[in-house]
């Protein structure tokens, strides 16, 4: 059977061989790429290999010969503004890939592997509750992929983790459309931090609050089992009212001290019920984390920057993963 290879052809040699540089050192793509600055040069190398997915600058694809077989053809353009089978060019080098990425959805084994979920959850507000699960998605990094997921209604995060490429939305959609070999499609949604991959929050709750708890559990599993993470952090939000199936899957369970009396009024409630219920496998899982109280954020917007000057360190300590 032929190698299935990627395809790469462009005049310009200088951005043709970094790109090939690049995916080539990219855990997530098994294909070999290669790298080509015409059309005839591509053709010569064509009929040895079945190639998977030929990009190829838009003003070269005329000169393709007719005779050639690939399985797609994307072209690589200089507008901003794509349209199908299209990729923007000059874009950062990671999200290019995650576009790549996005159409070799065909095969599954291109993103398998096993990662460790761990979901951050308070039965109160005014815990800190998503800077942890933030954190903690930093302090993972470090040490392997990480991908962070939020299933908040109303996250108010869209300074935090800003939508640019369809986010958790465009991802259930797509994975309510066809639930297999979607994965290519789903991590052409993520964007990413200096630290982490992330799929947006939803911006219209309908979105994820017509999909039922068990599907969204699902989604957090196909997504571990073939994103290729080491690490998976979910911000357990107000879509899991029952959060039992997210804790099936979770390694650990950090739940943030509430910072009013209130809120550990809420949090005894919740313990107590895991205690009196036979709960006990999730009591197991659970971790306190007494997150201390910043001045700097208390009452302002989060954001990653205040996240790693004020407590990524103290996270950092309390929040051991092995």
């Amino acid at each position: 059977m032929k190698e299935k290879v990627i395809c790469i052809v462009d005049s310009n040699e200088k951005y043709v061989t970094r790109l090939v540089d690049y995916i080539n050192g990219h855990k997530g793509i098994p294909y070999k790429a290669h790298a080509f600055t015409s059309a005839d040069a591509f053709a010569e190398f064509a009929g040895r290999y079945f190639v998977e997915l030929l990009l190829i600058d838009e003003n070269e694809c005329d000169r393709l010969p007719e005779d050639i077989s690939f399985s797609t053809l994307v072209k690589l353009v200089d507008k901003a503004s794509v349209g199908e089978n299209e990729i923007y060019r000059f874009q950062v080098a990671d999200y290019l890939v995650k576009d790549i990425l996005s159409f070799l959805d065909g095969d599954k084994s291109i993103f398998s592997g096993e990662g460790t979920i761990c979901s951050v959850y308070s039965p109160a507000t005014k815990c800190f509750k998503s800077s942890l699960a933030i954190g903690l998605a930093m302090n993972c990094a470090k040490r392997g992929k990480t991908l962070l997921l939020n299933f908040e209604q109303y996250s108010g995060l869209h300074n935090v983790l800003p939508c640019k490429r369809g986010g958790l939305s465009k991802a259930l959609y797509y994975y309510s459309v066809s639930r297999n070999n979607m994965n290519g499609k789903i991590l052409g949604c993520l964007d990413s931090t200096e630290e982490f991959d992330y799929l947006s929050p939803v911006g219209c709750p309908e979105d994820i609050a017509e999909i039922s708890q068990e599907e969204l559990v699902e989604f957090c599993k196909y997504v571990k089992e073939h994103g290729g993470y080491k690490y998976v952090i979910i911000d357990v939000g107000d879509s899991f009212t029952i959060p039992w199936g997210i804790f099936d899957i979770s390694t650990m369970v950090f739940v943030p001290q509430a910072v009013d009396v209130m809120g550990r009024n809420k949090l005894s409630s919740f313990l107590n019920y895991l205690d009196k219920s036979g709960k006990s496998v999730y009591a197991d899982k659970i971790r306190q984390i007494e997150i201390p109280f910043c001045n700097a954020m208390a009452g302002y917007e989060i954001s990653p920057d205040a996240i790693r000057q004020n407590l990524l360190n103290e996270i950092g300590k309390r929040c051991e993963i092995g």
